[in-house]
């Protein structure tokens, strides 16, 4: 099954097999990224974001039916641009870290512009950073 382009949010709904199964008890263990570990467990509805294109395995399990393992495969497709996650984090009062990391591990970007808007009015920029590495610090003047 193929969900989209990275990053993907994939919604999973596994109410009509406890329907279909008679189960009353809903117990079920979801892994949806394939790497052992349950990602969410007795949640007959959820959510998951994938964000880095591959194929990945999910695999479910409800333990008060069988031991058995079910999976199936999930595509995500590679995005048009670089999909990346920038992180903020919060240092002594007003000061902050903000770091990019992408993904795709093969993108080469060598400039970055950052925007700082302002809270109250989006359209006013209070503050460009632009650097060749995607990290810097960054001190709030306001609240």
């Amino acid at each position: 099954m193929i969900v989209g382009k990275a990053p993907s949010k994939v919604m999973f709904d596994a109410s009509e097999v406890f329907k279909d199964l008679g189960l009353t008890d809903y117990k079920i263990l979801w892994d949806f990224n394939g790497d052992g570990q349950a990602d969410k467990q007795d949640v007959v509805s959820t959510t998951f974001v994938y964000n880095e294109a591959k194929l990945y395995n999910v695999y479910v399990r409800f333990p008060n039916l069988n031991n058995y393992i079910y999976t199936f495969p999930i595509r995500v497709e590679q995005s048009d641009v670089p999909v990346c996650e920038i992180v903020v984090t919060k240092g002594e009062g007003k000061n902050y870290t903000v770091v990019t990391n992408f993904f795709d591990k093969t993108v080469n970007i060598t400039n970055y512009q950052f925007d700082v808007l302002d809270r109250n009015n989006k359209d006013t920029v209070i503050d460009t950073i632009k650097n060749n590495n995607g990290m810097f610090s960054y001190q709030f003047q306001g609240a």
